[in-house]
C-alpha cells in the first residue's frame, strides 16, 4: 500500500471556511501546522493551543507547504503583500469573487493560486467535500497541479476557474444558495407565528431540489402561479395581506409575476 507523503498546511484566518477545510484535510494526511486570527480562537475547534501563533508571518516557522489566506475578501491582497514566503511554500486563497493576484505575497515563494469551493462551509458543523466542484488558478503549472492534487486527496471535483469564471459562479451560488435560504427563513418565521412546523418541509424541499438538478429548473416548476390558478393566488396574497411583515407579500408577487410571464404561453385559466 502506498504511502502519501503529509502536506503541511497553515491559515490565517480561522473561520468556517478555516474550520471545515482544515477538518476535511486532516482526514486525509494534511495536517494543520499553524493557525493565525485576529479574533481568538475557538477552543472546541483547536483545543491543541501550540497551533496558534501571534503573527501571521510567524506560520513561515513551522514549514508549511501551503499557506491558506482565508480572511474577508477584502482584506486577501493586504494580508498577502504582509508575508514573505519561503521558496518551496505557496499561497492561496478561497475566495470565488477576489482575482487570482490578490494571493501574491510580497515574496511570492513556489508561487500563488485558488481553491475556491462551492460549497457553504459554517463553523462547528462538519463538512465533507467528496464531489464537491472546487475552481482552481494558478500563477504557474506547478501551483495548479499542488492544488489539483489538494482537492483529489479531498475526492472533490477540481476545474480551472479564471477570474471571470469564478466571479459567475460566485453571483450564480449567491442567489442559488443565500437567498433561497433567506426565503425559507422568512418561511418559517410565518410559520411560526402559525403555530405551524416549519420541520415539515424538509421532505418537499429535498425534492424540489432533487427534481431541478435531475430535470432543470425550468422543467421542474410547479405551482399555482404556472397553472394560472388565480383562485388559490389571491386567497394566498389575503393570508399575506394580514400578516405583520409585508416583505413577505412582496417577494410572492415578485415571484408570482415572474414565473407567470416565463411561462406565459403555457399559462392558461385555472378550471
Amino acid at each position: 500500500m502506498s504511502v502519501r507523503a503529509p502536506i503541511r498546511l497553515g491559515w490565517v484566518g480561522a473561520g468556517g471556511v478555516t474550520q471545515a477545510l482544515s477538518a476535511a484535510f486532516a482526514r486525509v494526511e494534511c495536517p494543520t501546522v499553524g493557525v493565525y486570527s485576529r479574533k481568538p480562537l475557538n477552543k472546541k475547534w483547536l483545543s491543541d493551543s501550540s497551533l496558534w501563533v501571534k503573527n501571521p508571518q510567524a506560520l513561515m516557522e513551522r514549514h508549511c507547504d501551503v499557506l491558506w489566506i482565508a480572511v474577508p475578501d477584502d482584506a486577501i491582497a493586504a494580508v498577502a503583500q504582509g508575508l514573505s514566503l519561503p521558496a518551496d511554500t505557496l499561497s492561496v486563497h478561497l475566495s470565488g469573487t477576489t482575482p487570482l493576484s490578490a494571493a501574491a505575497c510580497a515574496q511570492k515563494g513556489t508561487g500563488y493560486g485558488v481553491f475556491y469551493p462551492l460549497q457553504s462551509c459554517s463553523g462547528g458543523r462538519p463538512n465533507h467535500f467528496g464531489d464537491v466542484p472546487i475552481g482552481i488558478a494558478a500563477s504557474n503549472q506547478q501551483v495548479a497541479d499542488r492544488l489539483f492534487t489538494l482537492a483529489g486527496r479531498l475526492g472533490a471535483h477540481p476545474f480551472y476557474a479564471k477570474d471571470d469564471a469564478r466571479l459567475h459562479l460566485h453571483l450564480a451560488a449567491t442567489m442559488a444558495a443565500n437567498f433561497s435560504n433567506h426565503l425559507l427563513a422568512q418561511v418559517a418565521q410565518y410559520l411560526e407565528a402559525h403555530k405551524a412546523d416549519f420541520s415539515m418541509l424538509a421532505p418537499l424541499m429535498q425534492e424540489v431540489i432533487a427534481k431541478a438538478f435531475a430535470q432543470g429548473p425550468h422543467k421542474a416548476q410547479t405551482g399555482a402561479a404556472i397553472r394560472g390558478d388565480q383562485s388559490t393566488i389571491k386567497r394566498h396574497q389575503q393570508l399575506l395581506s394580514k400578516y405583520a411583515h409585508p416583505f413577505l407579500r412582496q417577494l410572492y408577487d415578485a415571484f408570482t409575476e415572474h414565473i407567470q410571464h416565463t411561462y406565459a404561453k403555457k399559462n392558461k385559466p385555472f378550471v
